[in-house]
């Protein structure tokens, strides 16, 4: 007897920018709805999001507006973590004090300690020596930029938000921002977005679905069908499609 099939509420939420063009939906949120009503989300957002088993975010934010990222979390157990920092601000130290604090639970990892700017450097000329990178919103915002772009392309990395406590649903998205420069050009990969969302699924406990996605992503490489920030020649639509027939 087969299992039942479960079913999810997933509020898809576009914004801005590319987000519209990675997020196949459009509801009222992001700038437009914040120059009709001077808020980026309405003022029951909270109450409206928990009904959700999890959020699949695209972007938000434009020229002269405010903007704000939320914290980007790997969501991987690899076994070397590396923890960034600015050595003249104080604050930064209470995140170096917390993890001598839980490392002896976990004596097969193995720590180490970077200065922010060294890191950089690091991460161009030995990214291999890198597992995992723990640091503040503002380090790991960047760094994260970085790593994405050694990876091949901004547009394939993919971020998750995640609430442990699972009492209101975690958001995932992809980390390339609104993008306004080649907004509505039809040319922005869509593989940040897919891979956003076999990162929920795999949040959500569908591992197999998860893999799926993400061997459908990387036979969709493997056949060079890549969007133009890879090298290839394909736009948005057809990028997604292609990967879409490595799936089905």
């Amino acid at each position: 007897m087969s299992a039942p099939i479960r079913t999810y509420r997933i509020a898809a939420i576009p914004g801005d920018g590319i987000g519209i063009e990675v997020v196949a939906a459009a509801p009222e949120v992001g700038t437009a709805y914040f120059k009709e009503s001077g808020l980026y989300l309405p003022k029951d957002f909270p109450k409206t999001l928990k009904g959700y088993d999890a959020i699949l975010f695209g972007a938000v934010g434009a020229a002269g507006k405010p903007t704000g990222k939320p914290t980007k979390a790997p969501s991987c157990d690899p076994p070397t973590f590396l923890t960034t920092f600015l050595s003249d601000v104080p604050d930064h130290e209470s995140l170096w004090g917390l993890l001598l604090k839980i490392r002896a639970e976990f004596p097969g990892v193995t720590w180490d300690r970077e200065l922010v700017d060294a890191m950089t450097i690091r991460m161009v000329q030995k990214p291999a020596s890198i597992d995992t990178v723990v640091g503040t919103n503002l380090h790991i915002d960047i760094l994260s930029d970085l790593a994405a772009a050694l990876a091949g392309s901004i547009g394939i990395a993919s971020s998750a938000n995640l609430d442990p406590t699972r009492a209101y649903p975690s958001m995932f998205e992809p980390v390339h921002g609104s993008a306004f420069d080649i907004t509505r050009k039809g040319i922005a990969n869509p593989i940040g977005a897919i891979w956003a969302a076999a990162d929920m699924l795999a949040w959500l406990g569908e591992g197999e679905s998860a893999n799926s996605i993400m061997e459908a992503i990387s036979t969709a490489c493997d056949r060079k069908m890549l969007t133009a920030d890879m090298g290839g020649t394909l736009n948005t639509v057809q990028a997604t499609e292609e990967i879409c027939k490595a799936l089905f």
